[in-house]
This record gives C-alpha cells, sequence and structure tokens, in this order.
C-alpha cells in the first residue's frame, strides 16, 4: 500500500506520518508550511491553493489511500481569511476527490465537529449539520466531495490534544505551559467538548482508512 498524508507537518498530520512510517508502509507527506523530514519522511510542499501543483504531485505520488488532514484549521484565521479557508478546505478537497475518483484511489477527509451548531449537543454522523463559522462551513462543503465518492469516508475529529511532534505546541502544552508561568490563558466557557489524544486519533483514523468502512 502507498499512502498519501496532506497536512504532515500538522499536529494531527505528523502523527499519521508516524504511525504510517514506523511501520514501513510507503508514505508520501505532502506540508503546505515546512520542507525538511519528519519522522524519517521527505515533506514535499505543495500549494493547496494551485489545482496545478495538486494534480502535478498527486500524479507523482501514485497513492493508493489519501488521508487528506490538511486544512485551515484555526477559526480565527478562517474568518480572517475566508476565501484562502475555502480553497484550501473546499476548493481543493473537491479537486483530490476528482483525482482519486479518476485514479480508484481511497479517500479519507478528515472533518470536524464544529460543522454542528452546538445547540443540541451529544452529536452522532446522522444528525444535521448547521455550522456557524467560515471554518465549520467550508469544512462541510469539503465533505460533500468525498462523500459522493464510492470509497470515500469522512471522519469528524474534536478538540486534539497531547505531545508535539512538530516543534509547534499543542494547545494543552500552551496551557500548561502558561499555567507553569503563572501566566493568564483564555478559554471558552460556553462549550462542551470531548477532547480526543492526538496518537489514538491517528490510529483510529488509520484503522478506519483501511477497512472498507465509508461515507460518514
Amino acid at each position: 500500500m502507498r499512502v498519501l498524508i496532506t497536512g504532515a507537518s500538522g499536529q494531527l498530520g505528523a502523527y499519521l506520518l508516524q504511525h504510517y512510517a514506523t511501520r514501513g508502509v510507503s508514505t508520501v507527506a505532502w506540508s503546505g508550511s515546512s520542507t525538511g523530514e519528519l519522522c524519517g519522511v521527505a515533506l514535499e510542499p505543495v500549494d493547496l491553493e494551485r489545482e496545478d501543483e495538486i494534480e502535478r504531485h498527486f500524479d507523482r505520488a501514485t497513492p493508493e489511500l489519501i488521508i487528506h488532514s490538511a486544512a485551515v484549521s484555526v477559526v480565527g484565521d478562517a474568518y480572517q481569511n475566508p476565501a484562502r479557508a475555502r480553497a484550501i478546505n473546499t476548493t481543493a478537497t473537491a479537486r483530490l476527490a476528482q483525482l482519486a475518483a479518476d485514479r480508484n484511489c481511497r479517500m479519507v477527509y478528515i472533518s470536524t465537529d464544529m460543522v454542528f451548531d452546538g445547540e443540541q449537543g451529544n452529536y452522532k454522523e446522522r444528525d444535521e449539520a448547521n455550522p456557524l463559522s467560515v471554518y465549520g462551513k467550508s469544512k462541510l462543503d469539503g465533505e460533500a466531495s468525498v462523500l459522493a465518492l464510492p470509497a470515500g469516508l469522512v471522519i469528524r475529529v474534536s478538540l486534539l490534544f497531547g505531545t508535539s511532534l512538530i516543534g509547534r505546541p499543542t494547545f494543552v502544552q500552551q496551557l500548561l505551559q502558561a499555567i507553569g508561568q503563572g501566566q493568564p490563558f483564555r478559554l471558552f466557557d460556553d462549550e462542551w467538548r470531548t477532547p480526543l489524544e492526538l496518537e489514538t486519533a491517528a490510529e483510529s483514523i488509520a484503522i478506519a482508512a483501511e477497512s472498507e468502512t465509508i461515507g460518514l
């Protein structure tokens, strides 16, 4: 099997890369922000805002499985630059889905619980989505392209925590650092979230990706 991981230099992407690389699986790692090597795999810079670049690098990768974790994932960043959020979270996802269909390749899309409005709580996959943010809307629109594939799978993850593999502290590491230094740290007080540890998330995604599970 040959696996393509987009967003491989992100917090979750790095754990996905580690999962496959340490098991000797042939893995291609795309990054929009980093070069060099991670987990023994060369990071391949790919600009997901350029469809020609996506296609060129995809044809070079020749994957059998795509795990698409690249995203504009910071809610504030998506709000400040909605065009970029849509280009990466929606348009690039649609292009990858088309390439997956054309090349008979399985595609797994990492989405978010922020496709829901939070009014109901305890959401299940089949509950109606109603995103309130630019980020949530762009991810939900990206889901549609993958769900149209015969072998497409969408996995919605919640708040992730754990130890960073990429040199940038995770949310929890930032929180612990602030506590240790006696510094204030701004948090939300109007949400109930179910955190998921990064390595557990990556392993669970890999299991689902390698199964015959499709849809949501």
